[in-house]
C-alpha cells in the first residue's frame, strides 16, 4: 500500500508484511574469506573500533561503523548483536547514500532505538532485526524503536519489534522534523504497542511525513 503526502496519518500494520531471510555468518579462515560485494566498511562484535573496517580487521560498534561512512559509501554488520542507541546524524546525497545492512545472508541484531535524525537524508537500512528495549510497567516511556526524521530513508527487508512496549515505527514528528519521502519495503513490523491496547502505540505512526510510501 501506499501512504499518500499526509499528517497525524496513523497506519497500523495487523500483520507480517514480509518475510525477511534469516542465516548466519562464520568469520572462520579470513585470509581466504572475500570481502563482501559492495561493502565499503566492515563491523563485526568481535572487531575494534580503532580497526580499519576491513573484513579482516572490522570497527566493533554500529555506531561508529555509521558515524564513519561517507555519500556512496555500504556499512556492513557481520552476524551478531549490537547494543545500544544507534543515532545516525549524516546521510548521503541524492544517487549516492550512506547505507547499513548485514552481510549478505548473516543474522543481525540492533538491539535498541534507531534515530534517523533531521538533515540526515538519502539513508538506507536494509536486512536487520532491529530489537528495541522491552518495558512493560506503567510509565515506560513511549519513544519509538526506529524514529524517521530525515529525507529520502529507506528501511529495506528489516524486521522490527519492542516486544509490546511501544511503538515500533514512526516516520516524521512535529518536534523532530518531518520526513520527505520514506520508503519502507518488505519490512516484518510486528509485537509493537502495550498490551492491553491503549490506540497510542502502533506497528506504524505516521504523523508528519510527506510522500512516504509503504509496500511489501
Amino acid at each position: 500500500m501506499s501512504v499518500t503526502p499526509a499528517r497525524a496519518l496513523v497506519v497500523l500494520v495487523a500483520g507480517v508484511l514480509a518475510l525477511t531471510p534469516a542465516g548466519t555468518s562464520v568469520r572462520s579462515n579470513l585470509a581466504a574469506a572475500p570481502v563482501p560485494a559492495g561493502c565499503g566498511l566492515v563491523a563485526a562484535p568481535s572487531g575494534n573500533d580503532a580497526a580499519p573496517g576491513t573484513f579482516r580487521s572490522p570497527m566493533r560498534s554500529a555506531q561508529h561503523l555509521v558515524d564513519s561512512l561517507r555519500p556512496g559509501q555500504t556499512g556492513c554488520l557481520e552476524a551478531g548483536v549490537y547494543p545500544g542507541y544507534l543515532r545516525i546524524t549524516h546521510g548521503g546525497l541524492p544517487g549516492a547514500p550512506i547505507v547499513i545492512q548485514s552481510v549478505p545472508g548473516a543474522a543481525v541484531t540492533l538491539r535498541g532505538r534507531v534515530w534517523v535524525r533531521s538533515g540526515s537524508n538519502h539513508v538506507t537500512i536494509k536486512g536487520v532485526h532491529v530489537e528495541g528495549a522491552r518495558c512493560a510497567r506503567r510509565g515506560c516511556p513511549n519513544t519509538p524503536t526506529v524514529a524517521i526524521n530525515g529525507d529520502s530513508v529507506t528501511l529495506s527487508h528489516d524486521d522490527i519489534t519492542n516486544h509490546h512496549s511501544t511503538i515500533c515505527l514512526a516516520i516524521g514528528s512535529d518536534a523532530w522534523g518531518v520526513a520527505r519521502d520514506t520508503v519502507i519495503v518488505a519490512d516484518v513490523i510486528h509485537g509493537c504497542g502495550r498490551l492491553p491496547a491503549t490506540n497510542l502505540e502502533h506497528g506504524i505512526y505516521d504523523a508528519d511525513s510527506v510522500g512516504a510510501v509503504i509496500s511489501s
